[in-house]
């Protein structure tokens, strides 16, 4: 007779348990899905930055195109990020941020949608020194720059590229000097050249024409 009863009441359970489960499904549909797979698309992600008194970069993440149908994880801060309209989020340089949006349907609460990722550039602390304000094109004054050299090491590559540039330079001048030089030359003895140079052409000719009548 317990036993009865027990197997009436899991019945009973069962047969209003079930359908509940079944309209949840129903409700988050794959038409629902599309629908939400759709807005996550439709946010997007920028920054922009300003130089703080410090001399500094910060900046400034910001998502727009946000709805009540989905909610945004950020990952390097752990803020859930929801509403609607846009969110500002400040950030240091380098940083590599993993935002990770799902559902706030409640038939579909938490169903990972989408994942989108910023990396930010690193600022390049050298860039803003006086040597670099000196020598900007130098491969370490680069603004945004991942780069972790010591100050040793930053000023031997600056040495290097100094002495590259100080033979560069002399390269440069002795070629003008050259050419300087056969400038003045020709100024010089223009008229004696002209003549050497006729003289010249006028001996091609006449050999050319002595092995043409020989030939003949």
């Amino acid at each position: 007779m317990l036993v009865g009863k027990i197997k009436y009441i899991l019945i009973t359970v069962i047969i209003f348990i079930v359908p509940g489960i079944a309209q949840v499904q129903a409700d988050c549909s794959y038409e629902r899905k599309a629908e939400l797979s759709r807005i996550a698309s439709n946010v997007q992600f920028s920054y922009d930055y300003e130089m703080n008194e410090n001399g500094n970069p910060e900046f400034t993440v910001t998502i727009s195109n946000l709805t009540n149908d989905i909610y945004i994880e950020d990952d390097m801060t752990g803020e859930f990020i929801s509403g609607i309209g846009e969110r500002n989020i400040s950030y240091p340089n380098g940083s590599s941020i993993q935002f990770k949006i799902y559902s706030n349907d409640q038939n579909c609460y938490g169903d990972s949608i989408l994942t989108q990722h910023i990396n930010l550039p690193y600022y390049n602390y050298y860039s803003s020194s006086e040597e670099c304000r000196n020598y900007p094109n130098f491969a370490y004054c680069q603004m945004w720059l991942n780069t972790n050299i010591t100050t040793d090491a930053f000023n031997n590559a600056l040495g290097n590229y100094k002495q590259d540039l100080q033979t560069q330079n002399n390269e440069a001048v002795d070629e003008n000097t050259l050419w300087e030089n056969l400038l003045v030359f020709w100024n010089e003895n223009k008229i004696m050249l002209i003549m050497a140079i006729v003289c010249i052409i006028i001996l091609i000719a006449y050999i050319c024409l002595r092995k043409r009548l020989r030939r003949s």
